[in-house]
């Protein structure tokens, strides 16, 4: 229903525009008021189409209620001025405060029908194109939702599956800290699993000589854009060293995510890329 409100400290003009409008616009919904400052609240508290306003009222002027008016940032209704002022620095004044419209008192019938209709008009498309604003943030704002769940499944997945690995297996950040860490990464750091994340990777891989071989592999990944393996060996404890396979791949497409590296003996009978495949494959 189409809500108009006219604002006049005069009774007899806020009679005559009442009837005067209600003529033109059948079914709206007309408020009337004496002063603007309680205009002021049913404009806060509804949502109208359209304001007719006279200019010089006590306490405050037509174009200080229009500029109070637009100052709410929901506010889309449109304001016809009616005023016997005919200076130059009335009008600009209006027009500064965002009034759309003037008439001249006494108003006439068929001039204040053809403005009522056209503003009327302009004001429901604006409207309209504010809902449609409205409406696509919502679709927006789910849509960010849904990825982000998304997102979060599959990061669970990947790493439910790299933590069932055999193998000690990281994924480390473009800054060098771990953003996660298998079991058996841990086992093999004789660190603890909660501790990991948010670590130096080449802290962790000092003791272990596989700091710089790690580095290589991440920095070579993130390069390339996809899955390398280099050859190391661990040299820590009292046995001989153990030959490595370090394998490294990216997480998706971003130059800046995470790279996942897998260490796995070099004699190891199963493929460490297809287990990797496995894991980052949506």
């Amino acid at each position: 229903m189409t809500e108009i409100l006219i604002v006049d400290d005069s009774a007899i003009n806020r009679s005559t525009l009442e009837r005067l409008v209600r003529g033109i616009e059948r079914g709206a919904m007309i408020r009337t008021f004496a002063s603007p400052d309680e205009a002021l609240l049913a404009v806060r508290a509804g949502d109208p189409d359209l304001i007719v306003t006279g200019f010089s009222m006590p306490r405050m002027s037509g174009a200080d209620f229009a500029r109070r008016c637009r100052a709410d940032p929901n506010f889309h209704a449109a304001i016809i001025v009616v005023t016997t002022l005919r200076d130059r620095g009335t009008l600009y004044a209006a027009l500064e405060a965002g009034v759309a419209d003037f008439l001249s008192s006494p108003v006439d019938h068929r001039e204040l029908a053809i403005r009522v209709r056209n503003v009327l008009a302009a004001t429901r498309s604006l409207k309209k194109l504010a809902a449609e604003r409205r409406a696509l943030d919502r679709e927006r704002a789910l849509d960010a939702v849904r990825i982000e769940e998304e997102v979060g499944r599959r990061t669970r997945r990947y790493r439910d599956v790299l933590d069932a690995i055999t193998w000690p297996v990281l994924a480390v950040r473009a800054d060098q800290r771990i953003g996660f860490a298998n079991r058996a990464f841990a086992a093999m750091t004789d660190a603890r699993l909660d501790e990991l994340p948010g670590r130096s990777m080449t802290e962790i891989l000092a003791p272990l000589r596989l700091a710089r071989e790690a580095l290589r592999a991440e920095a070579k990944a993130r390069r390339e854009g996809g899955p390398i393996v280099l050859a190391t060996s661990i040299h820590g404890g009292a046995g001989a060293p153990l030959n490595l396979r370090v394998h490294a791949c990216p997480i998706g497409d971003r130059a800046d995510g995470e790279i996942v590296l897998l260490f796995a003996p070099a004699e190891a009978i199963a493929d460490p890329a297809a287990l990797l495949a496995a894991a980052l494959i949506p």
